[in-house]
């Protein structure tokens, strides 16, 4: 008898677990419209360039030298370098909360899987947004990635 009551409180204590669980504080409905925030209006309005890019201790900023962004609020964006251009795509969506962070928007962004816009390709929690600087972060923790978008 007493086996039977602790399988039960072990299964009701995970269940209440399990659902009270939350990865974002943002309404996923909202968030998959790309005007759906102030900080698309600013990354929407235009020419970007990587201000910084660091991982871990290392400066990758003079990688992305000569590469400037345009983010059309159709969920595209156009990377320019050197005359040439590479397509791409970018959703604004709920941000990604675990490990602690307290972003609340993110942003998908796909540029290509030649580096080294390759590794600009993933989700990024946004940090701070101005009418001239966007920062994100990589909410992967032990990727430690910070990139900074400054306007052009």
């Amino acid at each position: 008898m007493k086996n039977r009551y602790l399988k039960f409180y072990t299964c009701t204590f995970v269940m209440i677990a399990i659902t009270s669980c939350k990865t974002s504080t943002v309404d996923p409905a909202a968030a998959t419209n790309n005007t759906t925030s102030g900080i698309t209006t600013n990354l929407t309005s235009g020419t970007w360039v990587v201000g910084s890019f660091t991982q871990k201790t290392e400066d990758k900023t003079s990688k992305f030298s000569g590469y400037s962004f345009v983010f059309s609020a159709d969920g595209k964006v156009t990377v320019s370098k050197d005359g040439k251009q590479t397509s791409g795509t970018w959703q604004y969506t709920p941000a990604v909360t675990y490990y602690g962070a307290t972003s609340k928007e993110a942003i998908d962004l796909s540029v290509g899987n030649d580096k080294p816009l390759s590794q600009l390709s993933r989700k990024w929690n946004f940090i701070s947004t101005t009418a001239t600087a966007i920062k994100v972060d990589n909410p992967e923790i032990l990727e430690d990635e910070h990139l900074l978008l400054s306007k052009k």
